[in-house]
């Protein structure tokens, strides 16, 4: 399978989450994984919140962006380039989707394939992906 993981996929991979099992197991299977550049800031930001509101520690935060770092290099990564802006100013009229959403959902358009599956908890972005004809992944409904 190669799968696309947008943020609310990959940072149960990192910290304690209901969907942390799953992601790990879908991470580790995947012959091949996709994220957007975007994903780095949108982990960064969801780990400083986790500690931010005291879900983790400053030191959990810090262990778990070290295997973002490392975990981060085993992902193909998708580019923010005219063809995937041009398709997520789509998204965002056609399904009235937020910027960075839009974005996430463009990017996994810009590379799926007849084995490619989009890992998400995003029921936003999950409705998108399976309205225009993708195949998905729940994080939130398969435990």
């Amino acid at each position: 399978m190669h799968a696309f993981f947008d943020s609310s996929a990959l940072v149960p991979t990192l910290i304690d989450e209901p969907s942390s099992e799953l992601c790990k197991r879908i991470l580790t299977s995947s012959e091949l994984r996709f994220s957007s550049r975007l994903t780095y800031v949108e982990t960064s930001a969801a780990l400083a919140k986790a500690a931010r509101i005291g879900r983790i520690t400053p030191a959990e935060q810090a262990s778990a962006w070290d295997a973002f770092e490392e975990t981060w290099g085993y992902f193909l990564l998708v580019g923010m380039h005219d063809t995937v802006l041009r398709s997520a100013a789509r998204f965002t009229q056609a399904h009235a989707l937020r910027a960075y959403d839009a974005v996430q959902c463009a990017s996994a358009f810009a590379v799926a394939d007849e084995h490619f599956c989009a890992v998400s908890g995003d029921r936003r972005l999950l409705k998108v992906w399976q309205a225009e004809g993708m195949r998905t992944i729940d994080v939130n409904r398969l435990r």
